[in-house]
């Protein structure tokens, strides 16, 4: 009988072939995470929930994939656009994005028809969970993976040609990203080294999301995402994750993640960071 722990292809899958498996797997994750989102937030964290499961599902396809990528490593563009749709489908598990859009407009009445008290409860519940932590590595995963450019691509609109899904998961990272900021801001009284020095060596120290390969850097990462101990810094640019730098989020995604050269979504991120900025106030 199949077990998805315990089988393995008797030959090696192709690139397009584990593509084909992780759409067959798009679905199943983002209806449970939907199905989560809209009746139950909690959903997204507690085992045995199908988002758990979904999660479980992905984790497994991607550590089959990296094994064996280890032993033949070919970069192509399938195999950017199925990372992105990896990381994608991550942070869709972790950061419920339409309730952060809610949250976002709402200082501005747009939706009017919409119970914005329930959309805080429910995000104060997610904001408890690990999730957001878990959302914030994908982010950066997926930063990661769009700034290689191994192609040589000589301009954005080349570049989204080939690979139509970078814009989307740039966009959706800098939404989570840019939240959990925001809510660290307001959960921990707006202070962080950056805004309250003297700081540093609380909370368990500073923690670069960007690990890279570094053994010591990816185990504090993951001990960051278990117990929120420390404070995220988001790589090189040294922006801690707190509401102070929001500002220079936007500005990072719009420059570094090039999200500036795609009008729409520039204007999307602009309005969302003024939004949560707004709620301040």
């Amino acid at each position: 009988m199949y077990s998805p722990t315990s089988y393995t292809p008797s030959i090696p899958l192709s690139p397009m072939d584990h593509h084909l498996t992780l759409c067959a797997l798009r679905n199943p994750i983002w209806e449970a995470s939907a199905f989560a989102t809209d009746m139950e937030i909690s959903l997204l964290s507690i085992p045995n929930s199908p988002v758990f499961a979904a999660r479980t599902h992905l984790d497994r396809w991607r550590a089959r994939l990296e094994a064996q990528t280890q032993q033949v490593f070919q970069y192509d563009v399938i195999e950017e656009i199925t990372w992105t749709l990896f990381h994608m489908s991550k942070i869709t598990m972790h950061a419920p994005l339409p309730l952060l859009r809610i949250h976002s407009a709402a200082p501005s009445g747009k939706h009017r028809d919409v119970d914005t008290e329930k959309v805080a409860t429910k995000l104060g519940i997610w904001r408890g969970s690990p999730c957001p932590r878990m959302g914030v590595i994908s982010c950066a995963e997926v930063c990661q993976l769009l700034s290689r450019n191994p192609f040589g691509f000589d301009s954005n609109a080349r570049r989204d040609k080939l690979n139509p899904l970078a814009t989307p998961a740039l966009l959706m990272a800098a939404i989570a990203v840019c939240s959990y900021a925001a809510g660290v801001g307001q959960k921990q009284g707006g202070g962080c080294p950056a805004c309250l020095p003297g700081l540093e060596h609380e909370q368990g120290g500073c923690v670069d999301i960007f690990a890279g390969k570094c053994p010591q850097s990816q185990e504090r990462v993951k001990e960051w995402e278990a117990t929120g101990r420390g404070w995220p810094v988001w790589g090189s640019s040294g922006i801690v994750l707190c509401r102070c730098g929001l500002d220079r989020l936007g500005e990072w995604f719009q420059q570094e993640a090039v999200l500036g050269r795609d009008e729409t979504a520039r204007r999307e991120l602009v309005a969302f960071v003024e939004g949560l900025k707004c709620g301040f106030e």
